[in-house]
């Protein structure tokens, strides 16, 4: 998806009215049915005016915003309608309740959506581990977002993960207890299957998980992923 700055650039861009077909193929969308809801709210706010055929053009304030936008200063949050998507507030509150601090939180959501695609899986993960989140909780942190976006485990991730424990630092007490409460809860459910997460940082243990595979199978519902 993408963010309200790239959507007013695109619209500018064009010089001329511009279907929302056209601007998903300017922004290399697959679909422009995601840039629906985005496309209202910008209207609703005046930045941009659509002709009878739906067709988007930049006003005054459309410009005004982008030059805003274009000059934030590095490192602020943005807000909901600055990120241009509620997963961006999605994404920094999973990270809060996991009690990454809250600058911290934040400069992970921003250095994401920045430096590549928010639903790349492979590309939050490393984004993750480049602004050095501690590696349990980037883990909770990628497996919760993960689910919120119904994607799968990529293999190469789900490999990091698994190996993270021989190549990690000496623990300290607290963390140990901490893991110590959670010993065997290292599987989520992903397309019907557990899956091996990582000591600790999963839902379930492998018996709970397999039965509630089976459970689910049995209702005739497609299990959804963990």
């Amino acid at each position: 998806m993408a963010n309200k700055a790239e959507i007013l650039e695109a619209i500018n861009t064009s010089g001329s009215p511009v279907s929302p077909g056209e601007i998903a193929k300017l922004l290399h969308l697959t679909s422009s049915a995601q840039l629906g809801p985005q496309i209202e709210r910008l209207d609703k706010q005046g930045l941009i005016v659509r002709d009878e055929n739906r067709n988007a053009s930049l006003t005054d304030e459309g410009r005004a915003e982008i030059d805003r936008l274009q000059n934030l200063v590095p490192g602020s949050l943005p807000s909901e309608e600055e990120a241009g998507a509620t997963e961006y507030q999605q994404f920094y509150n999973i990270g809060l309740t996991l009690g990454v601090d809250r600058s911290l939180a934040g400069l992970t959501a921003r250095h994401v959506w920045n430096g590549g695609k928010y639903d790349d899986l492979e590309w939050v993960w490393k984004g993750m581990k480049e602004m050095q989140i501690r590696p349990d909780l980037a883990a909770r942190w990628f497996n919760s977002w993960r689910s919120q976006l119904g994607q799968g485990m990529p293999p190469q991730v789900a490999a990091q993960i698994a190996g993270r424990s021989s190549s990690e630092e000496p623990e300290d007490k607290g963390e140990k207890e901490e893991k110590g409460d959670r010993k065997g809860y290292s599987y989520v459910i992903d397309n019907g299957w557990p899956v091996f997460v990582g000591e600790g940082l999963g839902d379930m243990k492998y018996d709970d998980a397999v039965r509630l595979c089976e459970v689910r199978a049995v209702r005739g519902r497609p299990p959804a992923a963990g």
